[in-house]
């Protein structure tokens, strides 16, 4: 029987991953006084004639990128395209997947953050491949269900959460500020407080007023009443119709073998069209692989969240916007261009045409 995605899983499936985590930040940390050659042992050996390529997977739940992984496993995709994958890391944050790529750890790294990606081109030699996400409809901010909070205008003088300093919520949290502040309110605090439970913890509490999620996370205390939505990251003007996440890769990994990584985006642009043609089936795949109970109440509710309008590989949006935010709110050391960030985008040679 698997875990519903309350409180119970959500816990399960972060406790695992932070050992996860502390392993690779080990690692990650021992390399980094090593020459490139040293770090990274290269994907071990695959079955002869495949293409071996080693993944850093943004989540292992998280519908957008774990359900069309899932998909492409199970459908054969890959091995359709001569792919094999032989390793799957699930980095604590979008930071942890740039330094699994700079390592020489994995070869792709699929859903990275805007910001952490802008860090990383600047000090690596990474590209980006594809847009992953638009927008931030899959940031979810909810209250206790006793709250007198309706909206996120209504947030001015509160705490409202982030996960970490410069990530994609920590960058929502400060448009919020600035948002209430231009229309004459009072702007709210932004409380560092972590992963999706964490957040459940100190609402909870009342260590927080404002907690944030994303499905299936707490889905089942969403729908019973226990917390209430108030909002979600696309009611942020700064950041609406932007490119929130990408997909990258190492880049000597495209030098050395394009046609590789060319086969491997076939595979994955092939599930997701699968993904959002067969939902009842994909669905089923993702829950299997997630360890989530499916129910067609939580179904609905991810299709609802993760429409296939919002991930279109080809589709990279606001970098003028992200540009600015970074540089406004200090997430990066060094002044970075929108032109330079263009030169790191591959996806006219790495991405199918049709």
């Amino acid at each position: 029987m698997h875990p519903s995605p309350g409180l119970v899983p959500i816990t399960t499936v972060r406790a695992t991953r932070g050992r996860r985590a502390r392993v690779l930040a080990t690692g990650i940390l021992a390399c980094l006084g090593l020459i490139a050659s040293a770090c990274g042992s290269g994907p071990e050996p695959s079955t002869p004639g495949m293409t071996p390529l080693r993944l850093s997977i943004g989540h292992e739940v998280l519908f957008d990128v774990a359900a069309f992984d899932a998909v492409a496993q199970a459908n054969g995709f890959y091995a359709a395209e001569g792919v094999e994958v032989t390793d799957r890391q699930y980095p604590a944050g979008s930071g942890d997947a740039v330094q699994l790529l700079v390592s020489d750890t994995v070869d792709v790294a699929l859903g990275v953050g805007m910001f952490a990606t802008f860090a990383g081109v600047q000090k690596a030699p990474i590209d980006i491949v594809s847009s992953e996400w638009q927008g931030y409809s899959d940031i979810v901010y909810y209250v206790a269900a006793d709250s007198p909070v309706r909206s996120l205008a209504d947030v001015s003088g509160l705490r409202v959460a982030t996960s970490r300093p410069g990530s994609s919520t920590d960058a929502l949290c400060k448009a919020l500020q600035a948002q209430l502040t231009a229309t004459g309110r009072p702007p709210n605090e932004c409380a560092v407080i972590g992963s999706p439970p964490d957040n459940f913890t100190a609402v909870a509490t009342g260590q927080i007023e404002v907690g944030w999620t994303t499905p299936p996370f707490f889905y089942d205390e969403l729908a019973s009443g226990r917390i209430r939505q108030i909002g979600t990251g696309d009611d942020l003007d700064r950041y609406r119709g932007t490119t929130s996440r990408v997909n990258l890769a190492n880049h000597a990994v495209i030098e050395e073998d394009t046609a590789g990584v060319q086969a491997f985006f076939r595979a994955y642009q092939r599930a997701i069209d699968w993904t959002y043609d067969n939902p009842e089936e994909a669905a089923t795949i993702w829950s299997d692989a997630a360890d989530v109970e499916l129910t067609p109440a939580l179904r609905d509710a991810v299709y609802d969240v993760y429409r296939q309008d919002r991930v279109t590989l080809r589709s990279i949006d606001g970098l003028d916007v992200n540009l600015d935010a970074a540089a406004e709110f200090g997430i990066l050391e060094e002044p970075l261009s929108e032109a330079d960030v263009r030169q790191r985008i591959v996806l006219d040679s790495v991405l199918p045409t049709s």
